[in-house]
């Protein structure tokens, strides 16, 4: 819920809850969290624009995170907290903070987005500092991660794609099916009514012609009684 609301910019009804989970974190006596809800304090006070704050509370989750190996988390404190230091000017102190996070990084698809923004935090230490002579290599480098997230994130999209098509594709033949059945139903339906509107017709007309030769053999066996009757 703190994370919602800060993604909205809500920004104090996400630290109340993030102090509420803090201070359960403290009162379970769980250190890795206490850790990690200091790192999502950190991100408050440095979008109130309090940088020594959320410098103090950066350096507390990535001791977290370091003591208790928990590495993708100290990989991500830590540059966030280079991104702290540079804030601050503190150029030296950044590099050292993006090196540590760098240790943890894995030729895998998961950590080309961290290392895009290693080199870009690097990149940002570089204009700063006018190191020309590293500037270049690390832009290049920084471009390269950047090149790879963006295909990375294209083969997702074309997955996407690929399964919202597929199952596109699947709702139209259910679609198609359906109006199959429906129409097919219809056919079966009308021509049942007209079998049944013949057939009844039918048994009509032949009930209609026995009553007329009925009513004629009457009508004779009438005429022959009336003519004995007359002898």
């Amino acid at each position: 819920l703190g994370l919602n609301h800060f993604n909205l910019h809500d920004l104090k009804q996400a630290k109340s809850y993030y102090n509420n989970a803090h201070q359960d974190a403290v009162n379970r006596k769980d250190s890795v969290w206490i850790g990690i809800t200091n790192g999502y304090l950190a991100n408050i006070a440095a979008a109130e624009n309090k940088p020594y704050e959320a410098l103090q509370l950066t350096q507390s989750n990535v001791y977290y995170a370091k003591k208790y190996k928990e590495d993708l988390n100290y990989m991500h404190a830590s540059l966030d907290l280079a991104s702290r230091y540079i804030v601050l000017k503190k150029w030296k102190p950044a590099q050292e903070a993006i090196a540590e996070a760098m240790t943890i990084f894995e030729n895998k698809p998961y950590f080309i987005a961290y290392k895009d923004r290693a080199y870009q935090l690097l990149t940002d230490i570089i204009l700063a500092t006018n190191d020309n002579n590293y500037a270049l290599t690390t832009f290049k480098k920084q471009r390269l991660y950047s090149d790879s997230l963006y295909q990375q994130k294209d083969v997702l999209r074309f997955q996407k794609s690929t399964w919202k098509r597929a199952e596109q594709a699947h709702q139209n033949t259910i679609e198609k099916n359906k109006l199959t059945y429906q129409k097919n139903s219809y056919i079966y339906l009308s021509i049942g009514l007209l079998l049944l509107i013949f057939l009844s017709t039918l048994v009509f007309l032949t009930n209609r012609a026995r009553q007329k030769a009925l009513i004629k053999t009457l009508a004779l066996e009438k005429e022959q009684m009336q003519l004995i009757l007359e002898k």
